[in-house]
């Protein structure tokens, strides 16, 4: 009797164990939530990747003023868009002063004609001095020389003024442009963080841009599988919610763009993160997906493409 029951807990001993060795081996680890990864033949999952703006930033002061005007929240703006702007009287004064500096060319005018003048006095009474001699003295001739000599050199100063007054010119336009901040794409105003009147000093934010025609999805993979993909290969991201269960039927298909080059020091895990368009907008920041990257090399994008 023991002897049977010995062979049977033999035989279902080795049937678990033809089961388990049947089963997929899934590669765990942690970076907080950051997710497990599960690696198949032709493709790498990441669980619980996080879903964020790519084009998303603070806008600041270049210098410390009033504000005098602010994009209102929500408002869409355009590439090169002046979306707040300091008061800038003062400046713009001085702006006109050194443009008029800088078009007024009439002491280079003067000093040229001046110096045809001299050279022309000089070269008269070289010539009478080697027609006649004692015409003109030696010492007459050496003055007149020396006066057109420096006729030239004025010249030189005059036309080094004139340029540096261009540059000052230059100077003051950028001034001016110092209180004016743009937008650098095409984006919608999250935030406002200074209204007109108020007072911003010089690196202090105003307001904060951001524009979800493209996201990115970042992810965590044990350093063993990371070195198994390549920048540009070919990924799938599924929405999921906070029990892992997927939320839409919608899969977004991208580009892996960064492998970290560093090393998470306690999960041991590498940061990647792929870049998805969002062109239904369904993509927000903040949520979670399963992101699933492609090993084959025939899903690996050039880096000119």
């Amino acid at each position: 009797m023991r002897s049977l029951i010995f062979a049977i807990v033999v035989s279902v001993t080795a049937l678990a164990g033809v089961l388990l060795a049947d089963r997929p081996v899934a590669e765990t680890g942690s970076q907080g939530r950051a997710g497990k990864a599960t690696r198949k033949s032709s493709l790498i999952e990441i669980e619980e990747c996080r879903i964020r703006l790519i084009d998303d930033v603070q806008l600041a002061s270049a210098r410390t003023g009033i504000v005098d005007m602010v994009a209102a929240e929500g408002e869409h703006v355009r590439p090169k868009q002046v979306v707040a702007k300091l008061r800038d009287e003062l400046l713009r004064a001085g702006l006109a002063i050194t443009e008029r500096q800088a078009t007024n060319d009439i002491e280079v005018r003067f000093a040229r004609k001046a110096s045809e003048l001299a050279q022309l006095k000089y070269s008269r009474a070289a010539e009478a001095a080697r027609s006649v001699a004692g015409t003109v003295s030696e010492l007459e001739l050496k003055e007149l020389r020396l006066s057109a000599e420096k006729s030239l050199l004025q010249v030189e100063q005059t036309e080094q003024q004139f340029l540096v007054a261009g540059l000052r010119r230059d100077e003051s336009a950028e001034l001016v442009n110092t209180c004016r901040v743009v937008a650098p794409f095409e984006a919608e105003v999250l935030e406002v963080f200074k209204k007109p009147g108020e007072v911003v000093r010089e690196g202090e934010p105003i307001l904060r841009l951001a524009f979800g025609s493209r996201m990115k999805v970042e992810g965590y993979l044990p350093l063993a599988q990371a070195a198994r993909v390549k920048r540009g290969a070919l990924v799938h991201v599924r929405l999921t919610g906070e029990d892992g269960a997927d939320v839409s039927d919608e899969v977004f298909a991208g580009r892996l763009m960064a492998i970290d080059m560093k090393v998470e020091p306690v999960s041991r895990k590498v940061k990647v993160w792929a870049e998805l368009p969002n062109d239904n907008g369904l993509l927000r920041d903040g949520l979670t997906g399963t992101m699933s990257i492609s090993l084959r090399e025939t899903d690996v994008a050039r880096r000119d493409e």
